[in-house]
């Protein structure tokens, strides 16, 4: 993987590197849960402004230094695929999934959706 910002990789995914401020090697669970608690304020920071945001992994191994990749395709089996092997290649300690989540409520016990 480039180091440089933007950096495009053969599959079309932009990786940026990403190190985590305040990363304690010692307490990496810590580290990390600090980490994601941030990134959740700031994503929905960016929904209630602009009404939508990028999805995006921000993923952190050990040392903290971790990276963001932009997701782009709605084909859920080949990002849980992209993923698993990501993961498994790089060793993440921790992924943050940033996404966005809609929902439809039954208007009443007649509708299509109660079923």
């Amino acid at each position: 993987m480039s180091n440089r910002l933007n950096a495009r990789r053969r599959d079309g995914l932009r990786m940026l590197p990403m190190p985590v401020p305040g990363w304690d090697a010692a307490r990496p669970a810590e580290s990390f849960r600090a980490f994601a608690d941030g990134v959740h304020g700031m994503a929905r920071e960016v929904l209630l402004r602009d009404g939508r945001h990028a999805e995006m992994f921000l993923i952190v191994p050990l040392d903290g230094n971790g990276h963001i990749v932009l997701w782009r395709s709605d084909d859920r089996d080949l990002e849980a695929g992209w993923l698993r092997r990501h993961v498994a290649r790089r060793y993440a300690y921790g992924v943050v999934h940033v996404a966005e989540a809609w929902a439809r409520f039954a208007d009443g016990p007649n509708d299509h959706t109660m079923r």
